[in-house]
């Protein structure tokens, strides 16, 4: 994800941005191309850098969300405890209604 595609979610009211991906932000050859193209160091974790300053948060390595319904349910996250730290591995958890 590009820093302009978080800020367009962000801007609709997204506070938690989810992917199966390895990494939320772009392949990093790609983020590395882009710098080298315009020398500008923003290139370089913008999905990343665009909720810097939004109480949003980014959760990546998200599994089995085909078994999750396209609506009607909530998501829990639960962090390990790392101080010190501004990220951490979390155990994500759906509630699916009956």
């Amino acid at each position: 994800m590009t820093g302009d595609s978080t800020r367009f979610l962000t801007s609709r009211g997204a506070t938690v941005l989810g992917t199966d991906a390895l990494a939320w932000d772009r392949p990093f050859p790609v983020m590395k191309n882009a710098f080298e193209e315009t020398g500008d160091p923003a290139q370089i974790w913008d999905g990343h850098f665009a909720i810097r300053d939004k109480e949003a948060f980014i959760v990546q390595q998200l599994t089995n969300l085909r078994a999750l319904p396209l609506t009607g349910f909530t998501v829990g996250f639960f962090p390990i405890k790392l101080p010190g730290t501004s990220a951490a591995p979390a155990r994500a958890v759906a509630f699916v209604a009956d």
